[in-house]
């Protein structure tokens, strides 16, 4: 059994979603609209079902499109249609304000947690004539 990488598929479901930057890290140039996305722990329940948890900023120039942002966000990993196959139970906190200490960028965050199935690990074959 393998789990997969929930950072980079809830990255790319984010950027499926909404067109807009998503990232680990605050991008260099910054943009002016993006999701930064990050483990913040979570727990493994057994071999086959981890649980992880997520944090999930979103940065704009404007406390209201921030606030749009995270509101958007939640609702979509809440609402998840079937475009994160392996994520069964799915929870989000209330997205709450918290600027960037530095530039006092309006960033509004939540965290989400997840239930998330293992894969079953490829199985290479045997070289042939040994």
């Amino acid at each position: 059994m393998r789990f997969s990488d929930v950072e980079g598929d809830a990255i790319g479901f984010l950027v499926a979603r909404f067109e807009l930057p998503a990232s680990l890290r605050v991008p260099s140039p910054r943009p002016p609209e993006f999701y930064r996305l990050y483990g913040t722990g979570g727990d493994t329940m057994n071999r086959a079902l981890d649980a992880p948890q997520l944090t999930v900023d979103a940065w704009a120039e404007d406390d209201e499109v921030a606030r749009r942002m995270a509101d958007d966000a939640r609702m979509a990993f809440l609402d998840r249609r079937g475009e994160l196959p392996l994520w069964r139970r799915v929870e989000a906190t209330s997205p709450y304000f918290a600027p960037d200490p530095e530039t006092e960028t309006p960033v509004y965050r939540f965290t989400v947690r997840a239930r998330v199935r293992a894969t079953r690990r490829q199985t290479t074959p045997a070289p042939a004539g040994g």
